[in-house]
């Protein structure tokens, strides 16, 4: 049977939705060196226009998935997407390097848009096809944002730097109009924020996410490294013994450490670290000159060999689904996990080709997609519906924490084993092999971590093969 028109309409929102954010924070990594050239700022500055969103997304995830929990779900969600309006329209006028950092940072608050249109999904789906819709929602925000770095290099050849946010605010502009239209109210009771918890857990996730994105430039012992990293660590840890003891926290960690929600979570750190090794790895070998073992070519080739890797993400959805019909979301993780461990064994061991690159792109895109389909399925499963944006929030913060942490890692170890400005063959087996331990640690946590079924018979997986979103 179909749909009602306005579900079907509030389902191609919520995945409007989170593609636009998905692509719209994923611009700023293939314009570091063109901003750097255009602005006339040192290397070090322009790379804020990848880092700040990252910074701000994973700050703000839990405050507006706590904010957004109850009635206020509407209001909260139409105020990001007008804020990475605003960014977008900062980033694309001719206002100076400052203007366009500023502009990245307002973006970065449509991270915070997924775990509320998780929420919303869990809402308004029918639990026979709630696990389709998380999944492609959470596949969709993985897909689009490996889409970016192509779209970006693109738009940004044709129009300059400038461009690609023009597009980014006619993008927001139709995902904004469309959840005006459809998204609905929320019958949820609205929680308590407390601004306190709020304020010591950014602190703390701002601290020790900068400290993270920079320690591969500033260096791993370097004084500001070790100050903030350890300031952050101390700030987390106030905050986490402060939460665990209150009656009804922003971020209930109780529920977050149940077996379920932390394997969920150690594998979105993990994999979310490999993720971003590999593609900072990739983009690094494709520019590379020939004698580090590169490919010696631009930008957009590099953004070209994630289409491969955006494409597959689909496939893994679909073969996850199949999977966790049959034996449960939760044996999908180390399953993608291991999948994600051959895409860069793969490259550690050839890639002295596009083909080489590209099929272990596509091998990484079937892994993680199918590996971040499950996880909000598994989060959900595990936790009562009234915590989910919530919970869902956790799980970003950690997911986007495993980025930060895979982009600089593998940064670091390229120039640790690189004696001069030009990177060493060598210094990328390295760096992969890295990659390679964080996935292989992620299956080993799934199977020791996760239960074999949810204990929650109401969210379940279909026996069946998903069909479009447009039925129910």
């Amino acid at each position: 049977m179909r749909a009602a028109p306005g579900r079907r309409a509030l389902f191609i929102t919520l995945v409007m939705l989170s593609a636009s954010t998905a692509l719209i924070s994923s611009l700023g990594a293939p314009l570091v060196t063109a901003v750097a050239l255009q602005e006339q700022v040192p290397l070090v500055w322009a790379q804020w226009v990848q880092t700040a969103p990252l910074l701000v997304g994973a700050v703000i995830s839990p405050i507006v998935g706590r904010l957004g929990g109850g009635t206020r779900r509407r209001p909260v969600l139409l105020a990001c997407l007008g804020l990475v309006a605003l960014g977008c329209l900062l980033s694309a006028l001719p206002l100076g390097f400052a203007g366009l950092v500023v502009g990245r940072v307002l973006q970065g608050f449509g991270i915070g848009v997924l775990p509320l249109a998780m929420a919303a999904a869990r809402d308004a789906a029918p639990p026979e096809r709630l696990p389709q819709l998380l999944g492609v929602l959470s596949v969709s925000n993985l897909t689009f944002a490996g889409l970016g770095y192509p779209t970006t290099s693109l738009l940004a050849t044709l129009w300059g730097v400038r461009g690609a946010f023009w597009f980014g605010l006619a993008l927001t502009a139709v995902a904004l109009v469309l959840a005006v239209r459809t998204l609905p109210a929320s019958s949820h009771p609205d929680q308590q924020v407390d601004w306190l918890d709020g304020v010591v857990l950014a602190a703390g996730t701002l601290a020790l996410m900068l400290a993270i994105s920079q320690a591969s430039r500033w260096g791993w012992t370097s004084t500001p490294f070790v100050v903030l990293a350890l300031s952050g660590l101390a700030l987390l840890g106030v905050w986490a013994v402060r939460a665990w003891g209150l009656p009804d926290p922003m971020v209930d960690l109780q529920q977050a450490v149940r077996r379920g929600a932390l394997g969920a979570n150690l594998v979105a750190l993990l994999v979310g670290a490999g993720v971003y090794v590999l593609i900072t790895l990739m983009v690094q070998l494709v520019q590379a000159p020939r004698e580090s073992g590169g490919l010696a070519s631009s930008p957009l080739f590099a953004g070209l060999m994630l289409v491969p890797y955006a494409i597959c993400g689909f496939g893994g959805n679909r073969v996850a689904r199949r999977i966790a019909d049959r034996w449960g979301p939760e044996r999908v993780l180390p399953l993608g996990s291991l999948a994600y461990l051959g895409a860069i064994l793969v490259f550690a061991v050839d890639r002295d080709g596009w083909v080489q690159i590209a099929v272990a792109m596509g091998i990484a895109g079937l892994g993680a997609g199918g590996t971040f389909a499950m996880i909000p399925v598994v989060v959900v499963r595990h936790v009562p519906a009234h915590d989910t944006s919530s919970a869902l929030s956790a799980n970003q913060v950690v997911r986007f924490f495993g980025f930060a942490a895979g982009s600089a890692l593998a940064a670091t170890v390229l120039d640790a084993l690189s004696p001069g400005e030009t990177l060493a063959p060598h210094a990328f087996t390295m760096a992969a092999l890295v990659g390679a331990g964080l996935a292989l640690a992620s299956a080993v946590c799934a199977v020791i971590t996760l239960p074999r079924r949810s204990p929650d018979p109401g969210v379940g997986v279909s026996a069946q093969p998903g069909p479009s979103l447009d039925t129910a």
